[in-house]
């Protein structure tokens, strides 16, 4: 259009200069005229060649700007629909029920949770949701026309504990979460426990950092140390240190739970008003993920009552070992002069001694060997106390060979059967007593008119040797076969079977102490057998006597 409307001045000027042209007579005029027309058609060619050039460049830069802006347009429009894939994809993959409402309350985005768990409530928009809410805990107190909110639900219908959290958009919509936290509850109430039991645990509970510097101390700790917490957090726990604790057990204490592992030991500590006391602490690291000990949990318990109170029991037994060991052995000797006189006065009046004087003689004998046996039994149940001190390999089979031998010979009719014994270990002496009684039993309670049989065998049973000792006397009954281990528990009187009523005791006793134990089964009229299991060869052994029921 410009080359246009150039084109027709330019015909218009054209026909003035021919106009003008034919009507100048002066050919130099002409001339001249011809020759500016012709320098200022040029400088218009030139000009419009210019703009021409101009706007063509001008046109292949707007396509190109064009086509990159479609581009731009086109890439920004692939990434929009990524990211909202990948927050659709995110929100998708909550465990937890996820819901966002536009404006007019519609449900633009849910998650399967949502869809699952709420029954998808869209219908009605955010209240609808609120109101389904309340419904399963009407003590909620969620409002239909608040969008900021935020409160732990009960869903009685699952049972299970709920967060509900709402906020507002920017159009005026609404973004929803409802969390499942039935499992932090059940966190937060075993935590409340442990507090609780920590707070009111009689021990005195100490926690510190990694450097030793307390964090916690409970109320036990308060009431024993007289240090309230205030002044010991930050403090290092040797502020009670009496300084009457080796060395060497602080070293060890350090040295054992810097290798990740627990202590245990006794140490002598100072209150705030200076009283002197006996701590026993179980002291162990607390590890992050990493490995890392960061802190450390030191439960103390105030033994110094105790340790004394043990101090003066052992004492005490000491004390009551060595007089029954001196009267044992002060009253032995009187009652076998005793013994020994009664058959020599006997012996020595024969014939002239009286039927009365017989059965008094026979009741002072009697009652001489009961003494001895109670004396016996006495010092064997004292023994079956101690600790074990003397261990070796120990010949069951020689041991039971021998005291059958011993009990057998006042019953030449006996039936004995001694099966293949194994070797044990532990102290001779007293598993020579323990077989002693159990034998001693067997051959004693025999039924009165039948031929006594006893039988010895043994097998092995849970890493150690079952040893069954049966007999065919008159048996236990069963109401008795638990209390007759007890100490002095008897169930015929002495007139009729002699004895402490401290042999069963005692071997039970021994038992523990090698860490086995012994039980009866009886039929009453036919028999009983003694069960003693026994470790195997190699096994340690206990070294203090297990309570005996």
């Amino acid at each position: 259009m410009l080359h246009f409307h150039e084109l027709r001045d330019q015909r218009s000027r054209l026909e003035e200069a021919v106009d003008g042209y034919f009507s100048i007579a002066n050919q130099p005029a002409l001339d001249q005229l011809r020759d500016h027309y012709m320098r200022a058609y040029q400088g218009r060619q030139a000009r419009m060649l210019a703009i021409t050039q101009i706007a063509t460049v001008s046109t292949i830069f707007l396509f190109l700007g064009l086509g990159w802006t479609l581009r731009r347009l086109g890439q920004s429009h692939d990434e929009t629909e990524r990211s909202r894939g990948r927050l659709l994809d995110a929100v998708a993959c909550l465990k937890d029920a996820f819901v966002l409402f536009d404006a007019s309350g519609h449900a633009v985005v849910t998650n399967p949770p949502y869809r699952e768990w709420l029954g998808g409530v869209d219908e009605g928009g955010y209240s609808a949701l609120i109101a389904a809410l309340r419904e399963r805990d009407p003590s909620a107190g969620l409002a239909p026309n608040r969008l900021d909110q935020e409160q732990v639900l009960y869903d009685a219908m699952s049972e299970r504990w709920i967060l509900f959290r709402s906020r507002a958009t920017g159009e005026g919509g609404a973004v929803c979460l409802v969390m499942d936290i039935t499992k932090l509850k059940h966190m937060e109430d075993e935590l409340r426990k442990l507090t609780a039991v920590v707070e009111q645990s009689p021990l005195s509970i100490v926690i510190t950092d990694s450097d030793g510097r307390i964090e916690y101390v409970n109320d036990s700790f308060t009431a024993l140390t007289g240090y309230p917490s205030a002044e010991v957090v930050g403090r290092n726990p040797r502020l009670l240190n009496s300084g009457l604790t080796p060395q060497g057990t602080f070293d060890d204490l350090w040295a054992t739970i810097s290798a990740g592992l627990t202590w245990r030991g006794d140490v002598i500590n100072r209150t705030k008003s200076g009283e002197i006391f006996i701590e026993h602490s179980i002291v162990f690291p607390i590890l992050g993920i990493d490995g890392v000990t960061r802190r450390y949990i030191a439960l103390k318990e105030n033994v110094t009552l105790l340790r004394r109170n043990a101090e003066m029991v052992v004492d005490a037994k000491s004390d009551m070992e060595r007089l029954l060991f001196a009267a044992s052995h002060d009253i032995q000797e009187p009652i076998r002069d005793l013994l020994l006189h009664i058959q020599l006065l006997e012996r020595h009046l024969g014939e002239a001694l009286s039927p009365e004087s017989r059965d008094d003689t026979a009741l002072i004998s009697r009652s001489g060997h009961q003494l001895s046996l109670l004396i016996k039994g006495l010092l064997d149940y004292n023994r079956s106390v101690r600790p074990v001190s003397v261990i070796g390999s120990v010949n069951s089979q020689a041991i039971v060979e021998r005291v059958v031998a011993k009990f057998t010979a006042d019953v030449p009719d006996a039936r004995v059967i001694v099966g293949d014994l194994p070797t044990i270990e532990g102290d001779p002496a007293l598993l020579s007593i323990l077989l002693e009684n159990l034998i001693s039993n067997a051959v004693k309670f025999g039924t009165p008119g039948r031929r006594l049989e006893v039988s010895v065998s043994a097998y092995p049973e849970k890493e150690g040797w079952r040893i069954e000792i049966a007999d065919n006397g008159i048996g236990i009954e069963e109401d008795y076969l638990r209390t007759i281990i007890r100490p002095f528990s008897r169930l015929h009187p002495r007139s009729q079977y002699p004895g402490a009523g401290l042999g069963l005791a005692t071997a039970a006793k021994i038992a523990g102490l090698h860490g086995g134990r012994l039980w009866l089964t009886s039929v009453p009229g036919e028999g009983t057998i003694a069960h003693l299991w026994l470790p195997s060869r190699n096994k340690i052994l206990v070294t203090h006597a297990p309570d005996q029921e």
